[in-house]
């Protein structure tokens, strides 16, 4: 407890108010006790007793305290300080000063507390209103935020999440968590799950929080549900496969039909009088046979090539995959004169990859440079192992070459140099983003009067 003066003079108002006015002023005196008299329920002209004198005394040094320090306010309360009546007036303006400048700091503590509490809610308000599920861990992987996007996609609410173990809420990412912890960048893997008996698709990405100084801090979680966006491709890709198909029927036809006129020329012979020698039989059934099988592998060929792709990633031969696709292209009319160089080593390493998808990408990639080359010149499909481990993969033509302007085109979709009705424009679109999803990106050179060469590059597997 504060020590006080202990004489009935200091009982009373004007004698409180007479000691403060010598160190503070008159009026910041006055203004000061009105507050303590009104905080306290105390008339203006009540008669101190010792202990609500106390309270008061206590009340004006506890304000005083915080802006001038206890030692101070203690002795101004109890008029202890050893002055000269020659050092008052200097002591007051130095109080004063210290007072405005601890009231400044107050009111300049107060807005940026008013400026960080106003950015805290706009940080809520825009995690909030994203579309995206978003959370965030510090080193020791404990949730920092959880977004409501995020809450509807797990069903935990953030009141449960934040400050729990991310390991123990969302195990499907703690591995993707501890990789991007790890490799100090930022991750990120389609993910497939099971939501409400449907197969849902998610895209999650986790990234680095650093502060200012570039050290780690913690990490940044970002998941969305993009299974209507994957749909889309995948219809867009079949779309493009059936439009090849479509192309392919002519020659289809042209390819199927010379074996079945041999065979129906063969089956004339057999019938008549020739029939009866077994040697002609022999040789006629044997070429019956080779013209059967080789519509078989024709028809194969195009049903494997139209059949909905099952996104299964694997271990691939990749020269297999040209096997497939090389032949597809002598079924379509502009590639009937073209000739076809195809130097794919065997010992090639496999790739990681979806069959179907980058047989659809050497067909599309064959097709347009027979487009490009009007149905005469070379084309040469090579394979080489890439510097980076993989296989790097160049599809290059002998055609007249692209513009400067077509080739920053290119990749747009339904973007096409072709007449109306003989192309969709979604060949290289479609190439594109089937690359992207293998890791990999689909480059290209050309020139007008140059041709063209498109490359890209397949993880070994």
């Amino acid at each position: 407890m504060i020590p006080m003066m202990k004489t009935a003079r200091y009982f009373n108002r004007k004698s409180l108010l007479a000691t403060l006015a010598k160190y503070i002023g008159p009026a910041e005196a006055g203004r000061e006790l009105d507050r303590v008299y009104t905080l306290l329920g105390i008339r203006k002209n009540a008669r101190l007793t010792p202990e609500l004198y106390e309270r008061v005394g206590e009340t004006l040094e506890h304000d005083l305290g915080g802006e001038v320090g206890e030692a101070m306010a203690r002795a101004v309360i109890t008029d202890r300080l050893s002055i000269g009546p020659e050092d008052v007036g200097r002591f007051y303006e130095s109080f004063l000063r210290m007072r405005r400048q601890l009231l400044e700091r107050q009111r300049s503590a107060q807005r940026l507390n008013e400026e960080l509490t106003h950015l805290k809610e706009l940080y809520e308000n825009v995690s909030d209103s994203i579309p995206m599920g978003l959370c965030s861990v510090d080193m020791e992987m404990t949730v920092t935020s959880w977004n409501r996007a995020m809450a509807s996609l797990t069903g935990i609410p953030a009141a449960r999440a934040i400050g729990a173990k991310a390991g123990e809420l969302i195990p499907e990412y703690e591995p993707l968590l501890e990789r991007a912890l790890k490799f100090r960048k930022a991750v990120a893997e389609n993910r497939f799950q099971k939501g409400g008996g449907e197969k849902r698709i998610e895209s999650v990405t986790v990234s680095p929080l650093l502060d200012r100084f570039g050290a780690l801090r913690g990490l940044a979680l970002v998941t969305q549900d993009v299974t209507r966006h994957v749909e889309m491709e995948e219809n867009i890709l079949r779309a493009e496969k059936l439009a090849s198909v479509g192309r392919l029927a002519a020659g289809v036809a042209h390819e199927v039909g010379n074996p079945l006129t041999s065979i129906s020329a063969l089956a004339q012979e057999l019938s008549g009088a020739e029939g009866d020698d077994p040697e002609f039989r022999r040789r006629s059934l044997e070429l019956v046979g080779q013209h059967i099988r080789r519509i078989g592998a024709i028809l194969k060929n195009l049903v494997d090539y139209s059949r909905k792709s099952d996104g299964g990633f694997k271990a691939s031969s990749l020269r297999e995959i040209v096997d497939q696709a090389a032949p597809l292209l002598r079924l379509d009319n502009r590639g009937l004169g073209v000739e076809l160089v195809v130097d794919v080593p065997d010992d090639l390493p496999k790739v990681y990859c979806d069959q179907g998808q980058i047989q659809q990408v050497l067909i599309n990639l064959l097709f347009n440079a027979a487009d490009a080359m009007e149905g005469h010149g070379v084309i040469r499909l090579e394979a080489r192992r890439a510097p980076s481990g993989g296989v790097l993969v160049r599809v290059a033509d002998t055609g007249h070459g692209m513009s400067e302007e077509t080739l920053k085109q290119a990749m747009t979709p339904f973007f096409t140099t072709k007449p109306v009705g003989k192309g969709t424009g979604l060949g290289l679109y479609v190439c594109y983003n089937i690359l992207e999803n293998h890791l990999s990106r689909l480059t290209v050179k050309s020139a007008p009067g140059q041709g063209a060469e498109f490359s890209f590059i397949l993880n070994a597997a």
